[in-house]
């Protein structure tokens, strides 16, 4: 897991015609999408740390689930996020990968 920031210059510097946060966040999605295997989350630096040190997750509301079998706490992620964007409002719903990701084992003699 890594963050990356981008500054904006102020406000007045902006080309015309201004773009708000929301259309501003959809074009750089639309651009950072084309990177296979990347998710992605727009927030403020601060309120990133913040929402991770109460909750271990980088985002205003999480839902975690928890068992034994992968594949059925996969398919149970699925639902629930499936649920979750039909809610009026919700936003950047993403289920966080757990499986497939590049893995060292070190086996110590």
């Amino acid at each position: 897991i890594s963050d990356a920031y981008v500054m904006l210059k102020p406000v007045s510097e902006w080309p015309e015609p201004r773009k708000t946060r929301d259309e501003l966040a959809a074009l750089v999605k639309a651009e950072v999408e084309k990177m296979p295997g990347q998710n992605y989350e727009f927030s403020q630096p601060i309120q990133l740390r913040f929402n991770e040190l109460i909750s271990g997750v980088r985002s205003d509301v999480a839902v975690k689930v928890f068992g034994d079998d992968m594949d059925v706490m996969n398919n149970a992620a699925g639902r629930i996020a499936a649920v979750l964007k039909g809610i009026s409002g919700a936003t950047e719903v993403n289920i966080e990968q757990t499986t497939g990701l590049p893995m060292l084992s070190v086996q110590i003699d």
